[in-house]
């Protein structure tokens, strides 16, 4: 069961102040993701599997469950003006849908150094950070010493896809990546250009993201 905690005003400020205002190298990127992801989880007292409650307690970010949203589109994030709005395909299973909000909750914690990566580098972390707060490394890792080892069981027990299961396995060195097929699937990458106020980081466009993923 997840708890909610709500003293978590600030917690955005801490995650970015997690990350050097400098250029990272991909190792060092990824270890501040993974650092970023447990922070989360620690501050918010999340329990698995992690759902999105845990973004309640978030303060001036929202999630919003879109039907309309095109099929391709799994979700998106930008500033309004008064809040940050994370968008969800309502249309997509529950599983892609949180990974999607994690996916897209990376991009709001790091818009303000964004500068520093490629739009496709950015994707990628986003992807890992989304990995290690829907599949903890300690969490995944004592599953599998306590024998659940079977992809499908391991996938339920954490609400995510298999796939997304498998990928992530494969990274925490559990599973040989050369036996399983672990391939990305073809993404596609929008990048609007609808110009919006953000809070330290002057106008960003509206982002679509995380389209045709594995998650």
């Amino acid at each position: 069961m997840n708890t909610t905690n709500h003293n978590t005003r600030g917690l955005l400020a801490e995650l970015r102040a997690l990350r050097p205002n400098r250029h990272l190298s991909p190792s060092e990127a990824r270890s501040v993701a993974e650092r970023q992801a447990a922070l989360l989880l620690k501050r918010t007292g999340a329990d698995t599997p992690v759902n999105l409650d845990l973004l309640d307690g978030l303060t001036r970010l929202r999630v919003r469950r879109d039907r309309g949203l095109p099929d391709m589109v799994a979700g998106s994030s930008h500033w309004t003006g008064a809040e940050w709005l994370i968008c969800l395909n309502l249309n997509h299973p529950e599983q892609r849908q949180r990974f999607t909000a994690f996916h897209e909750l990376f991009h709001v914690i790091e818009h303000s150094v964004r500068r520093f990566e490629s739009s496709a580098t950015a994707e990628v972390l986003a992807d890992h950070f989304a990995a290690c707060v829907l599949m903890p490394r300690p969490s995944v890792k004592q599953a599998w010493g306590n024998g659940i080892q079977d992809i499908n069981e391991l996938a339920e027990v954490f609400a995510v896809s298999e796939q997304a299961m498998r990928v992530r396995l494969v990274k925490l060195g559990l599973i040989d990546g050369t036996r399983h097929d672990c391939r990305r699937p073809r993404r596609i990458y929008f990048r609007l250009s609808i110009p919006t106020a953000t809070p330290s980081a002057g106008p960003i466009p509206l982002r679509v993201a995380n389209l045709g993923g594995r998650s």
